[in-house]
């Protein structure tokens, strides 16, 4: 398997004192554009979960969408919608909403306790939509393989913040400095 990250960093935009001074947003739109890297984002992921024994794949809104639909698409798996309030109809589950996790919400049938969900985020920062997404999954009493994401950023320790529930965190590009 080829190692993308390199190819990830010189996609993502920095822009300092966004959205507050101090700052330093890290956009990923600029990988979204050149589809010879996206389709490369895709196949990475594919490459890595096309043997595991998965039956669903999570998704984070909004970006997330994009990519984990297509690897849904590719692994021929159902995709979960993960989305924050007030943006789904039916009945939901809800997350927790307090200083570790985000309030996110997903339809309550869209997996059960004999499923087994990969959780894929564009970007993982300080953890908290994905620990919401998590917490969502348990409600259902599906197996978490794993949580995956196009980029994390270690420094706001996202992934040392979902280590703590004892879910594998997974990143094709780890971008170091806040």
């Amino acid at each position: 398997m080829a190692d993308i990250s390199f190819e990830i960093k010189n996609h993502i935009k920095s822009y300092k004192n966004w959205p507050n001074e101090g700052d330093i947003f890290r956009d990923l739109t600029d990988i979204y554009r050149h589809s010879e890297i996206t389709q490369k984002c895709v196949n990475r992921l594919y490459e890595r979960y096309i043997n595991s024994n998965l039956t669903h794949i999570a998704v984070l809104e909004a970006r997330a969408f994009i990519l984990g639909s297509m690897l849904a698409a590719r692994l021929n798996l159902p995709l979960i919608l993960i989305r924050k309030p007030h943006k789904m109809a039916g009945e939901l589950l809800h997350s927790q909403n307090d200083s570790h996790t985000r309030a996110l919400q997903m339809h309550k049938n869209a997996c059960n306790e004999q499923d087994n969900v990969l959780i894929f985020d564009d970007l993982i920062a300080a953890g908290k939509s994905t620990m919401g997404a998590i917490n969502l999954i348990n409600q259902t009493g599906a197996n978490i393989f794993e949580v995956a994401c196009l980029v994390c950023l270690p420094d706001l320790k996202g992934v040392q913040n979902i280590g703590t529930l004892n879910v594998p965190v997974f990143n094709l590009c780890a971008y170091e400095g806040i």
